[in-house]
């Protein structure tokens, strides 16, 4: 059995160079000592998001050997060192052929870069998950008292008459207006792709219009996937998707422009924060203090985004539009990626 994983990994590195699997580049050695599995797996799944994005060719090249390393490392039986090794020839041979080959004198730097992009994502993934169990520790622990034996009952002295379950806490950061609050996030999005001025930009404006930088990228990021160059069957155009019509109404004439990034987000943001005046009935400043998914006015002002404000005064709520309410759930669970991403 092993010696036939050793032909399919031999059969998956055909395509690299000699010297490649040789090692003969030490300045290009990308296997971190890992001391488990875990990080390991946490690795692999770091180079597969990073490397190997849904619909690139090397996902279907470099995808099912990687799948078989992840299948080997639940094996107990398999040597650690091995895996180690295998999953460094597999990182090197995926980027020989995304570099086009392994020389020329940038090829190691860029080897390099991609694996410090990669060890970002895992170390995040680590922490993350930590912190995810933490959170599940605690609300087991929160579950078994009573209303009376309320650990937060000390909030009453502040005027709070009980514990509100929709209210999150976050640590202590930069204040709420410091571009520098949200430099996690903004490291995290660019490792994935997004254009780093989009991202400050995106941030700024919110920022100067008082809204909830969060939730503005979580609405770009369903309009337009980050793409200010967007147009929409309807003809809704660049990163927050402005109908020329509503851009007229927010001071945007010439509807070219709404191809421009900051013209686009300078509009986005204050239609955004039009609806929220019209729907929730606290400052966007809150919002990263409340849970999105137990507050129906958040519910309302991002269902409006879409599917405009008179739809949700009709329906008193979240319109029963199929589109309205796939896009509310996909912009409030990236807005909690995104928040999670702040508290990492």
């Amino acid at each position: 059995m092993r010696k036939m994983k050793s032909v399919l990994l031999a059969a998956m590195l055909a395509a690299a160079p000699a010297a490649a699997r040789a090692g003969s580049l030490p300045a290009c050695d990308m296997a971190p000592n890992h001391e488990s599995r875990a990080q390991m797996l946490s690795d692999m799944e770091a180079w597969r998001s990073l490397e190997l994005p849904p619909g690139d060719p090397a996902a279907a090249k470099f995808g099912p050997s990687l799948s078989r390393l992840k299948s080997r490392l639940g094996d107990e039986q398999e040597n650690v060192a091995a895996l180690r090794r295998d999953l460094h020839d597999w990182k090197l041979s995926v980027l020989t052929a995304k570099y086009g080959g392994a020389s020329g004198p940038g090829f190691c730097a860029y080897v390099n870069g991609e694996t410090r992009k990669a060890q970002s994502i895992a170390d995040f993934t680590r922490a993350l998950t930590v912190q995810v169990q933490t959170a599940e520790m605690t609300r087991a622990r929160l579950a078994g008292f009573t209303a009376a034996q309320s650990p937060f009952d000390g909030a009453r002295a502040y005027g709070r008459a009980s514990y509100d379950s929709s209210v999150v806490f976050a640590p202590e950061a930069a204040g709420p207006d410091d571009p520098a609050r949200y430099g996690k996030v903004r490291q995290i999005l660019v490792s994935e792709g997004v254009s780093p001025r989009i991202v400050d930009a995106a941030i700024r404006e919110a920022l100067r219009q008082h809204a909830d930088p969060l939730l503005v990228l979580a609405v770009i990021n369903a309009e337009s996937g980050f793409n200010p160059n967007a147009r929409s069957a309807v003809g809704a155009r660049g990163l927050m998707q402005i109908m020329p019509g509503t851009g007229r109404d927010l001071g945007v004439r010439n509807e070219g422009m709404l191809y421009d990034v900051e013209t686009n987000l300078a509009a986005g943001v204050r239609y955004l924060r039009d609806l929220w005046g019209d729907f929730a009935d606290f400052s966007m400043s809150n919002l990263q203090n409340v849970d999105p998914f137990y507050n129906r006015g958040v519910e309302n002002v991002v269902a409006a985004y879409n599917a405009g404000p008179g739809a949700v005064k009709q329906y008193h709520g979240v319109p029963p539009y199929r589109e309205t309410q796939g896009y509310v759930r996909t912009v409030l669970a990236y807005y909690e990626q995104l928040r999670r991403y702040l508290l990492a």
